[in-house]
């Protein structure tokens, strides 16, 4: 049976985050930590309950597997200040948990040595492994699971995606 241990750490901006940590056995362990990033604003558990499911098929195989709470979803401390749910999708879309995935890095290296991590998630959570990758060396691998390919644009900033002749072309 592979452990798992709720855990709690810092963002950088203070508030913690709270989460599960599956982990093999020492003789099994890669040194690779698969982040299960939230999918938009579905807490760590996922939809259908996807994310207690993947550690039972990638823990066996070596790999830590953390799965946390972003600030202002499920326990983690934070407060959700949009009023429409696709002002929300637009920040996330735009990078918003960013840094909240590079504080469970800087997490797991601290207390358990691992330097190496492959970003992963279901849709918004697949687009936050992108930013953090991005931003972030010791992302070596992504898994995206049904990643968008279409960005939503939101009542508040419908444009921010759209070409240069798209935009002409809305003027007229």
């Amino acid at each position: 049976m592979n452990a798992f241990e709720a855990v709690s750490f810092p963002n950088r901006q203070g508030q913690m985050l709270h989460g599960m940590l599956h982990a093999p056995g020492p003789a099994a362990a890669r040194g690779i930590c698969i982040l299960m990033l939230s999918p938009g604003i579905k807490g760590r558990v996922g939809p259908h309950r996807l994310y207690l499911k993947l550690p039972q098929r990638l823990v066996p195989m070596g790999f830590h597997l953390l799965r946390f709470d972003f600030h202002g979803l499920g326990d983690s401390e934070g407060e959700l200040t949009e009023d429409v749910l696709a002002d929300m999708y637009n920040t996330i879309q735009g990078g918003r948990y960013r840094d909240d995935t590079i504080a469970a890095m800087d997490w797991m290296e601290a207390t358990h040595g691992i330097r190496r991590f492959v970003g992963a998630g279901l849709c918004g959570g697949s687009i936050t492994a992108l930013h953090a990758a991005a931003d972030d060396r010791r992302i070596e691998a992504l898994l995206g699971i049904g990643l968008p390919v279409v960005l939503d644009g939101g009542e508040a900033n419908w444009g921010r995606f759209l070409t240069e002749d798209q935009k002409q072309l809305a003027r007229r």
